[in-house]
């Protein structure tokens, strides 16, 4: 054996590369345990270091364990339980009389997953002093007692990780949060990183409080269903409300968002992604929520990220009145024109036209990425809204000078002045679905419109490439347009 495999610092670098291999990496680090001493220790810290159940565990013991449960374990148990740093349970397969006088029985276990039946694992098999990382998985269900016992054990399951665990700071929730959920949530005020899917089951009063955490950083959150009026009662006085947070998702309706973004510190929110509720009267009670948002995180915001439930055939039948945008307009997106410093925006299917892409340009002058959705031949676009051309392809090279990533909802263009400026930094730029195989068998056209109208994808390429030379990635569901970008890229 070569010396340099015996430096700690190498085999370890060595072990790396086996453990993303495409062969199996348990497989391989059984073969690698048994080669030699020296390797033996490091392979099996590989091997024990994630756990998809205890089951691996359990084939340690003897077959009457069940019947021994007072028995101290093995030395090669304790040995391999010791190594376990990641851990999924999804059966509840495990007795609280197991082991009953070893606590924890994973004592450097730091990540752990609960997955349904799996919530009713007992405490010591989810626990230790080293744990960080928690994810739960409760399920939804509106009359099964099962569910909410599950989510009452994984209150019992928290409100231990709170005590025995000082470095927790990443916690998931998915599913439905019983009253006692609620409260142990309420009561990890050291999180950093917190994620709550729960539908309707999250608490206005546990919203009240993750406000306070003073170290949250992440937070994702649904809370369409949460009352603004509610949220702001359960707020504790005199207290300082998100003063870390720097990245929010969440799911919600118009004053839920504004009283959030009230109260939150100037210059500390980079990332936010918002899903808006359905509005039947459409998005322009936005505006002055884009003038808070302005105010609040004109010099912090980098990424935006706008999605909204309503549904454009909406508001073709209960029009707003007179003179409200019907959608996402260039007036009422303007409060954004303070955001200097974003770098990703993405918002599907915006009420722009091709001119104004030289308006957002000059907003957001270090924009990186753009997505404003793609082109689909059977999207409805009613008469009132405006639509991209080809030429809107044309006018983003020659804005957006650090665009790395585009997407726009236009037909993709097939011809090209000679005269177009360039654009040298896109990398990526997404293309609907617009193609269709020709009638002779060979997919070489593209149709849009009907069957009589076609663009020659060939033209569509050499457009592209010509306003973007380093284009390197084309998505698009068009399996055609794709094919032959990649055999023209491989040939440059």
């Amino acid at each position: 054996m070569h010396a340099a495999l015996l430096i700690d610092e190498v085999l370890q670098l060595v072990f790396d590369f086996c453990e993303h291999s495409e062969t199996e990496p348990q497989w391989m680090f059984t073969q690698l345990a048994r080669c030699c001493r020296a390797w033996k220790d490091p392979a099996l810290d590989r091997l024990w270091a994630r756990l998809n159940g205890v089951e691996p565990l359990l084939a340690l013991l003897p077959k009457s364990y069940e019947k021994t449960f007072c028995r101290v374990p093995s030395e090669r148990f304790l040995a391999n339980a010791a190594r376990v740093r990641q851990i999924t349970h999804s059966k509840d397969n495990l007795s609280a009389a197991i082991f009953r006088d070893l606590s924890p029985v994973l004592p450097r276990l730091e990540t752990v997953a609960l997955s349904f039946h799996g919530c009713m694992v007992p405490w010591k098999w989810t626990t230790s002093t080293r744990l960080k990382t928690v994810s739960i998985k409760v399920g939804f269900s509106l009359s099964s007692n099962a569910v909410v016992e599950r989510s009452n054990a994984a209150a019992s399951f928290l409100r231990e990780a709170g005590r025995s665990a000082p470095d927790l700071h990443t916690l998931q929730i998915r599913g439905r949060m019983s009253a006692a959920l609620n409260e142990s949530v309420a009561a990890l005020a050291n999180l950093q990183s917190l994620t709550v899917q729960a539908s309707c089951y999250l608490a206005p009063s546990t919203l009240a409080m993750i406000a306070t955490f003073p170290r949250l950083r992440e937070l994702e959150v649904h809370a369409s269903h949460i009352d603004a009026d509610e949220f702001e009662d359960s707020l504790p006085p005199a207290a300082h409300f998100f003063p870390a947070l720097e990245e929010l998702t969440i799911r919600t309706c118009g004053p839920l968002l504004t009283s959030i973004l009230e109260r939150l510190p100037v210059s500390t929110l980079s990332k936010l992604h918002v899903e808006m509720a359905k509005s039947i009267g459409g998005p322009s009670y936005m505006k002055p929520i884009f003038e808070l948002l302005a105010e609040k995180a004109s010099a912090s915001l980098r990424e935006l990220t706008i999605e909204d439930g309503t549904e454009t055939d909406d508001l073709e039948r209960y029009p707003p009145p007179p003179g409200t945008p019907r959608w996402y307009s260039l007036d009422l997106l303007s409060p954004l024109a303070r955001m200097k410093q974003l770098r990703r925006v993405v918002m599907r299917d915006p009420d722009l036209r091709d001119g104004d892409l030289e308006v957002l340009a000059k907003w957001w002058p270090a924009l990186e990425h753009l997505d404003l959705g793609m082109f689909d031949p059977e999207h409805f676009v009613p008469k009132w809204k405006a639509q991209m051309t080809p030429a809107a392809f044309g006018v983003a090279a020659k804005a957006f000078a650090k665009l790395e990533r585009l997407g726009l909802p236009a037909k993709p263009p097939v011809e090209v002045d000679p005269k177009q400026a360039q654009q040298t930094t896109l990398r990526a730029l997404m293309v609907g679905d617009v193609t269709s195989p020709a009638q002779d068998g060979r997919p070489t056209e593209v149709a849009v419109d009907s069957p009589a109208e076609t663009i020659d994808v060939v033209a569509v390429v050499d457009a592209l490439l010509h306003m973007f030379p380093s284009l390197r990635t084309l998505d698009s569901p068009s399996t055609v347009l794709t094919e032959r970008f990649v055999a023209v890229v491989n040939t440059q």
